[in-house]
């Protein structure tokens, strides 16, 4: 379900975009040991989603909020750390859109 989550985050309709930030985000709180197994096992797939959707400004946001509770927990930190795409991160810092460089960037203060 988590993964699908993130992958219907791409959808047009902004609210529904904000609207799955907080489910995905609130299922990783109350079901800690659950959704943190869920997301070691889907790691790859979410952290993609996750790290890509940055390069597109209307779900970076989305994206930063689900990013900076994934790392939140130190088990699920490592497997983002250790991700192929954790380098394009320092580019999202760096891109002149400043609400997506902001994120970036508190996101990196997790």
């Amino acid at each position: 379900m988590l993964l699908r989550c993130v992958l219907w985050n791409r959808r047009p309709n902004e609210q529904a975009r904000k609207d799955v930030a907080q489910v995905y985000n609130f299922v990783l709180r109350q079901r800690k040991d659950e959704a943190i197994a869920y997301v070691k096992k889907y790691s790859p797939e979410i952290v993609k989603a996750v790290i890509t959707g940055y390069g597109d400004g209307e779900i970076a946001l989305n994206c930063g909020a689900i990013l900076r509770e994934i790392i939140r927990h130190e088990t699920l930190a490592e497997l983002v750390l250790t991700h192929p795409l954790f380098d394009q991160f320092f580019e999202y810092v760096q891109v002149p859109t400043f609400d997506v460089a902001s994120d970036a960037f508190a996101t990196f203060k997790v």
